[in-house]
């Protein structure tokens, strides 16, 4: 079972990322964290949460977490991160994982060193929005 810690837990990660990993078995989502406590306390109990915070700092150190979500806005990417290697966890990022190559490079070779497994994920391709666009596209009506 892998520990998840989500932060960001009151924007998109909310209806993306808690979802689907509460349907997943191999994951339990454990810590969630936004800019304030009270956002925090809701998603927690709005997703069936044990730990709540406002510093994304203290979720990375939380030992009940294996795994850091970064689902918060791109300039915040490089902060959560770094706290989450420092804590020696592993990381999964919101695409793009920084505010430009040289940020991102700086992080993938940072979580490469620190020997955690990390990724980027994508999941803009899955949103209703941009399908609905792709079909549009794809049937010539725009």
């Amino acid at each position: 079972m892998i520990r998840v810690g989500v932060v960001g837990a009151s924007g998109w990660a909310g209806a993306s990322h808690l979802p689907a990993l509460a349907g997943l078995a191999e994951f339990e989502v454990t810590a969630v964290a936004t800019t304030n406590q009270a956002s925090a306390d809701r998603a927690a109990a709005d997703h069936g949460v044990r730990h709540a915070f406002a510093d994304a700092g203290r979720l990375a150190a939380h030992p009940d977490v294996d795994l850091v979500v970064v689902s918060v806005k791109v300039p915040e990417h490089a902060k959560v991160i770094r706290a989450a290697l420092d804590a020696g966890k592993h990381v999964l990022s919101e695409w793009p994982l920084g505010v430009n190559a040289d940020e991102a490079r700086e992080l993938t070779e940072a979580a490469t060193a620190a020997g955690v497994v990390h990724a980027v994920c994508l999941q803009g391709y899955h949103s209703p929005g941009a399908r609905f666009v792709g079909d549009l596209l794809a049937e010539g009506r725009i």
